[in-house]
């Protein structure tokens, strides 16, 4: 595919043949159109579009039932949520033997990259820590260098402030 430089304005210390990532390709039409844009071509696919936002999916639904399934035992209604995804957009259903929480994270991304707030879902799971070390393998920086205790966020100072009768402990690590 050949670009066509021109319909991108130059913009002030960057060069688009060697700024690869400004304005280009790729990205994902579920989230922007460059053919409807809200004010400034040049910022098209940068969330700037008239496209409709989800709110929630059936398939979330569906998800988040297979998560609750699996954390009770119930894998066999976990499978079943999670193939009727499946079979909708025409994917060979889950087998039994391979559902579980690894398994519907998975999933999860397949079906909803982008839509949900990933960070969010990995906590609930217990797996933040365990999957960013393992599938943000920069070399430069591993894991991007998550430490345990960056499982809980820091408490802001002006809320912690905030409780005058009670002292409030920052989270460990912070």
């Amino acid at each position: 595919m050949k670009i066509d430089f021109s319909l991108y304005p130059p913009s002030a210390g960057r060069d688009p043949i060697r700024d690869t990532c400004q304005y280009i390709y790729p990205f994902f039409m579920k989230f922007a159109d460059p053919c409807h844009i809200v004010d400034n071509a040049p910022t098209s696919g940068g969330g700037a579009v008239y496209k409709d936002v989800y709110v929630m999916r059936l398939a979330e639904t569906y998800l988040s039932r297979a998560e609750a399934y699996i954390a009770l035992g119930k894998i066999d209604l976990a499978a079943a949520d999670i193939n009727a995804i499946r079979i909708r957009s025409h994917a060979k259903p889950a087998e039994l033997k391979d559902i579980n929480i690894d398994y519907l994270l998975d999933e999860r991304v397949r079906e909803l990259y982008g839509e949900d707030c990933r960070h969010f879902v990995l906590r609930r799971t217990g797996k933040l820590l365990e999957r960013v070390r393992k599938y943000n393998n920069n070399p430069k920086n591993p894991g991007l260098n998550i430490q345990d205790y960056h499982v809980l966020w820091p408490i802001p100072q002006e809320q912690m402030d905030l409780n005058i009768g009670v002292k409030w402990e920052q989270n460990p690590g912070y």
